[in-house]
């Protein structure tokens, strides 16, 4: 048989830098069952564990663990997949991505996509000379 989720991560977790987080994804208990994680897209190697029983343990919960994660259960048959997303409180603002900008005669047109907000309130400034 394929394998099946017994118990599957929530959908987000927000936990505070410095603390442990364990994520919870557990395959059904045939014996030939795997349960993996990784992290979806990371900018450079980061640290983690998975327990025993397939649980993901971030400890200490550091920025670099912000970000969407995916756990994998898998057998001889198939292969099954699902998602999470961790947000890291506590930590500095997150780089702002996708910029633009959309020059006219008089004014130009600014555009960001703010990145997390690590917790606290961000406030943006345009400065030009």
């Amino acid at each position: 048989d394929p394998p099946s989720f017994s118990i599957s991560p929530e959908k987000v977790y927000r936990q505070d830098a410095g603390r442990k987080l364990l994520i919870s994804c557990q395959g059904n208990t045939d014996a030939t069952t795997r349960v993996t994680w990784s992290k979806v897209d990371p900018v450079r190697p980061i640290s983690y564990s998975i327990e025993p029983n397939g649980s993901l343990l971030l400890q200490p919960v550091i920025k670099d663990h912000q970000g969407e994660w995916e756990c994998s259960v898998s057998n001889r048959v198939a292969s099954i997949r699902t998602h999470t997303q961790v947000f890291v409180l506590g930590t500095s603002p997150h780089a702002a991505t996708s910029l633009s900008v959309s020059p006219g005669v008089k004014l130009a047109n600014l555009s960001w996509e703010a990145g997390f907000d690590g917790g606290s309130t961000q406030t943006f400034s345009v400065w030009w000379v």
